[in-house]
């Protein structure tokens, strides 16, 4: 017999979670306070450790218009003697694990993640999609959300996906501050054509090469300039990450908050000139706080799971954000399977917070800063996880995990003991 979810949040958390579970049979109900008319962000990565999930739900590429990642190049702010520091094809000789790593826009991977979850398939049914209906308030005990006209849902599970200001984690630990990490990001996208079209951009595209990831440091000013492509190579991905000094963010403002141009372009001029022409032709330039807060307790109570960024808000240094929502989603595909009922939910639901809580918090915690500075957070990372230590090498610990596979082998045991 099929179980009731709600999903709070149509993003790309929630809507991985859709995909996964209604292949389960279960009855899916998401509540999305935007109108998907305009969806929001700039580019993300999908490394290896996601394709698991991709495989999970099904997930038709195309749609996403992704592009190969070959590599992540270190790069001084004089542009010269790049190094390679991530390499896939590496990561696959020493792992044997197959390496693939895309990059793409996160309107295309929201749209790509939408199919998925809607796509016609025989024998079960479509998720139910109820867009511009704000939840308010979730009752983890009764399993109820209620909505800012005063209406309620219930559901036999709440899966909470609303993001780093998120009202479902008010059930699990009250009004959680919001912190600032001293950083904010400007983050904008150049389109291709137009570094080309230039003279004296033309060669940037060769420098940068249009399949790597460059980061771009200029240590003195404590900038780091993070370059990479989407959108199948048309369209250029920059965030220019900085001391919060530098400029006022709302640390409320989510992705929208507009930035000023002049104010980049003094921030850049340590740079190369050729970087400071590409980043002078930037669209749409927002202002970005690195807000944060810091992890709940449990990502599970009663009724209710949260998932992504409501659980484990992520900063771009290991460009895991949408990937670990992705890898929350994956986990309860497989730990709600088509056998699970509502007495049962209580004991998956268990076994999948002591699966995602670790690794979700961990990562979270370490990703406040680059791994340079790691040792500076990992007494934070050890008070939500005890035993965590820093990762001997940061890039396998990410990517060689497979959350399908673990799920699987958690379900399993379950089944062994008889729990479920």
């Amino acid at each position: 017999m099929p179980i009731k979810i709600i999903i709070v949040g149509g993003g790309i958390a929630g809507l991985t979670a859709a995909a996964a579970l209604r292949r389960n049979g279960h009855e899916i109900k998401i509540f999305e306070q935007s109108s998907f008319s305009n969806e929001v962000g700039a580019a993300a990565n999908l490394p290896p450790n996601v394709m698991p999930v991709l495989r999970q739900i099904e997930a038709d590429e195309n749609i996403m218009k992704p592009i190969q990642a070959y590599a992540l190049r270190v790069v001084p702010k004089d542009g010269k003697q790049p190094m390679i520091a991530m390499d896939p094809g590496m990561f696959e000789a020493e792992t044997g694990i197959k390496a693939r790593w895309l990059l793409s826009h996160r309107a295309d991977i929201h749209a790509c993640l939408r199919d998925a979850a809607t796509r016609p398939i025989p024998g079960t049914s479509t998720p139910e999609f109820h867009l511009s209906s704000r939840v308010v308030a979730v009752d983890a005990q009764a399993g109820t959300v209620t909505f800012q006209d005063g209406t309620t849902e219930s559901a036999d599970l709440i899966i909470g996906a609303d993001g780093l200001h998120s009202v479902s984690i008010k059930e699990v630990i009250g009004e959680p501050p919001v912190i600032n990490t001293g950083q904010n990001c400007f983050r904008f996208l150049v389109p291709t054509e137009k570094v080309l079209n230039n003279p004296r951009t033309r060669s940037f595209i060769t420098r940068a090469g249009v399949n790597t990831l460059d980061a771009i440091f200029d240590n003195e000013a404590k900038l780091k300039c993070m370059i990479y492509p989407c959108r199948q190579g048309s369209l250029l991905n920059l965030l220019v990450i900085h001391p919060s000094e530098h400029t006022n963010a709302d640390l409320q403002g989510g992705w929208h908050s507009p930035g000023s141009m002049e104010t980049l372009k003094t921030m850049m001029s340590g740079y190369y000139p050729q970087l400071q022409e590409v980043v002078a032709m930037a669209e749409d330039l927002k202002l970005w706080s690195f807000s944060t807060r810091d992890p709940p307790p449990t990502y599970h109570k009663d009724r209710l799971v949260l998932i992504g960024d409501a659980a484990h808000h992520m900063l771009s240094h290991y460009g895991q954000g949408a990937v670990q929502g992705m890898e929350d989603a994956g986990a309860l595909g497989v730990l709600l399977d088509a056998t699970t009922t509502p007495a049962s939910l209580p004991t998956r639901l268990k076994a999948w917070n002591a699966m995602r809580y670790p690794r979700g918090t961990a990562i979270a915690i370490f990703g406040r800063t680059d791994l340079s500075q790691i040792d500076t957070v990992l007494p934070l990372a050890k008070k939500f996880v005890p035993g965590v230590e820093k990762p001997a090498d940061m890039t396998k610990w990410l990517w060689a995990y497979d959350v399908v596979e673990d799920a699987k082998e958690t379900l399993e045991e379950l089944k062994r003991e008889g729990v479920v």
